[in-house]
């Protein structure tokens, strides 16, 4: 066995110390050992065969497929030095997708790592200088850095790994991957690295905050974001990171994230609806983003996922969902449960205009299915206020105004009645309609909100929440029905 064979097993069974990882990226940048490994390839028919049973091959021809993929789409990935061998790589091992037998050996095994290391290499060395991802949007203001060199970052800006982006103090950019649905947003004053290597992608958030949806990454090669007190290990999901002079702060919206104190080597996983902190002193630990005894989900088929976060007096909101009043809701819910009557009263402060008939307001609810019984006082986005309200069966809206953001909305239930009020100033209260709804035993008050568009998120704000049960004696101020 060769040293290139023997690093490439100790890759492929995760036991390479950081030297040999090393080692072994300098050997595949030389091209003798660019060559060895690629007549490595001229296996017999019956190991070519055996690995298919290997989950560690499925997932190459999967990737082969990808980088087949990019190549045509764009040309400096693989230069034309070399290009018809590494063609006939990926077709070679696109091919095994048709093959059933395993053989155990520890040749085999060597193959196996051959192969997943041969397409990572083809990417890092023969794609170093090619591009990686590319810059989205108007991006008004950002550069990058490359070879000391500042270039201006137009839409459609090709990023090569070692590029660092910057964005102006007043406007973001967003980032998308080629070879997979990845994007990264960079709010203003970011500055970002983008790095890969054999262990996977790399990141390095040098200041400012992002925002990220990252897709599921190769098994045992999560993308890695490192900043100056903390490393995060993505393996997919969605995430907020931010970063300042003496503190690192992950939100987590969907999946988790591990991240770990650089100085100290702790490390914790944060889950969805959870945050985490890192910073000298103070204790790392996963908190909820929303304080007790709120919660949040999305009701319906929303089309992307939404979430609610709680900061301070004021609350922000992001949904997707379109639905009707009659059965099929679609929105984002943040929510308190009562085991008895109560009211809930707000301000709308902003309703982002996604369509005119984005909608935010108050609602309270019999369970948490798309389609109990409920009433629902919102704004819309295009101007105007309804008064949404259904039974077991049927629904109704009634138009309620012509009210803008921001507004006082409010919800009272008491027995089986539920009634609207509007306020231009949380003071003085007008009723704008009341049904009688049945519900049974707990009852779900909360904010919803919905972007009237299952491809893309509406954000809104809201403040002055105040959630009541009836044993405040606040339900004196309504009516008896």
């Amino acid at each position: 066995m060769t040293r290139l064979e023997e690093l490439l097993l100790k890759w492929h069974d995760q036991m390479i110390a950081q030297e040999e990882l090393q080692e072994l990226t300098a050997a595949l940048k030389e091209p003798e050992s660019r060559r060895q490994l690629l007549e490595s390839f001229a296996f017999d028919a019956q190991i070519v065969e055996a690995l298919h049973a290997l989950k560690a091959v499925e997932q190459t021809a999967h990737s082969a497929r990808q980088f087949q993929t990019l190549e045509l789409r764009d040309s400096e990935v693989f230069p034309t030095t070399g290009s018809s061998r590494i063609k006939a790589l990926l077709a070679r091992c696109a091919s095994v997708a048709s093959i059933h037998t395993l053989v155990e050996s520890r040749w085999t095994q060597v193959a196996a790592a051959l192969v997943a290391v041969a397409l990572i290499a083809a990417f890092v060395v023969f794609g170093s200088g090619g591009t990686v991802a590319t810059i989205e949007g108007t991006a008004v203001g950002a550069t990058v850095v490359r070879g000391g060199k500042v270039l201006a970052a137009k839409p459609g800006f090709a990023l090569k790994v070692g590029d660092r982006i910057k964005t102006s103090p007043d406007n973001s950019a967003l980032v998308r991957y080629l070879t997979e649905p990845t994007q990264i947003k960079l709010q203003a004053g970011t500055q970002l690295k983008i790095d890969q290597d054999l262990a996977g992608k790399r990141l390095e958030l040098l200041v400012g905050t992002i925002s990220a949806k990252v897709a599921p990454q190769p098994a045992g090669h999560p993308m890695l974001i490192s900043t100056p007190q903390a490393e995060a290990k993505v393996v997919g999901t969605e995430f907020l990171l931010s970063v300042d002079a003496s503190s690192t702060h992950l939100e987590v919206i969907e999946g988790a994230v591990r991240i770990c104190n650089r100085d100290e080597g702790k490390a914790v996983f944060v889950g969805r609806d959870h945050y985490a902190t890192v910073a000298r002193g103070a204790e790392l630990t996963a908190r909820s983003l929303l304080p007790a005894p709120w919660n949040s989900q999305d009701i319906g088929a929303v089309g992307m996922t939404g979430y609610a976060r709680i900061e301070g007096h004021r609350c922000k909101i992001k949904a997707a969902g379109k639905g009707d009043a009659k059965s099929n809701d679609q929105f984002h819910f943040l929510y308190q449960a009562l085991e008895s009557d109560g009211e809930i009263r707000v301000r709308v402060v902003d309703v982002e205009h996604t369509h005119n008939l984005a909608k935010a307001g108050v609602l309270i609810r019999d369970n948490l299915k798309p389609t109990c019984a409920q009433a629902f006082l919102y704004l819309k986005a295009g101007s105007g206020l309804a008064f949404e309200h259904r039974g077991q069966s049927d629904g109704t809206v009634d138009w309620a105004g012509n009210e803008t953001a921001p507004f006082w909305l409010r919800l009272v239930k008491q027995r089986e009645w539920i009634r609207a009020y509007k306020s231009a100033d949380g003071v003085n209260w007008i009723e704008v309609g009341s049904d009688q709804i049945k519900m049974r035993g707990k009852i779900y008050l909360g904010l919803g909100v919905s972007s009237w568009n299952n491809s893309k998120l509406t954000t809104s704000i809201f403040d002055n929440v105040n959630v009541i049960s009836a044993g405040t004696n606040l339900l004196s101020s309504a009516s008896e029905p």
